[in-house]
């Protein structure tokens, strides 16, 4: 999968956060100086005005261009290292993942942003910690090669990133999951991206 366009990233935003406040939150991330327009037309995650600058939720694909930072292993970092795939375990710690992440293994609560190494855009936190919101519906991904597919068109919303309630193998770059976009949990929350051009 390949995306199009360009655009920054913030840090993580709050926790306890359902799909749909995440993104009533995003106009608030635009300075009003700028007087942008929300990127969402409606705030009920339908109505994305792809011609706006506006703050947004990032799609599924660049979100993964975020987290990937240009590799190809499990983590921006390298691979998962351990045979406890699946599991958590305080007896258990994957070294590769412990330095970017926290996780089930290293973590029993939310940490503060930034105290593990970030990615090669100087991203923290996007591997563990929160699971973070997407733009796109949950479904499955084109059988075709597709640069920044759209999301199915579903209630359920992506989630991506695992947090410090899984195990290693949910906080892989490509693993992907999903939560009726009316959920909130302490341990999901979002960051914004906003289009450039």
């Amino acid at each position: 999968m390949r995306i199009g366009g360009t655009w920054a990233a913030s840090p993580p935003a709050p926790r306890f956060a359902t799909s749909g406040r995440s993104v009533r939150y995003c106009p608030f991330a635009t300075p009003f100086r700028e007087r942008i327009g929300p990127a969402d037309r409606d705030g009920l995650l339908d109505t994305w005005d792809r011609a706006s600058p506006g703050f947004r939720l990032p799609t599924e694909s660049e979100w993964e261009y975020l987290v990937r930072a240009g590799t190809d292993t499990a983590f921006y970092n390298g691979d998962i290292n351990g045979d406890k795939v699946g599991q958590c375990d305080t007896l258990y710690n994957d070294a590769t993942l412990a330095l970017i992440a926290w996780y089930c293994d290293n973590s029993v609560e939310l940490e503060t942003i930034g105290k593990r190494t970030p990615d090669d855009f100087g991203l923290y936190d996007l591997s563990g910690n929160a699971w973070e919101w997407g733009w796109d519906g949950y479904g499955d991904y084109p059988s075709s090669g597709a640069t920044d597919p759209a999301g199915a068109d579903s209630s359920d919303k992506v989630i991506r990133g695992g947090s410090y309630k899984t195990p290693s193998d949910d906080c892989r770059s490509a693993n992907r999951d999903f939560l009726d976009a009316g959920t909130a949990a302490e341990d999901v929350g979002f960051r914004v991206v906003r289009s450039l051009d």
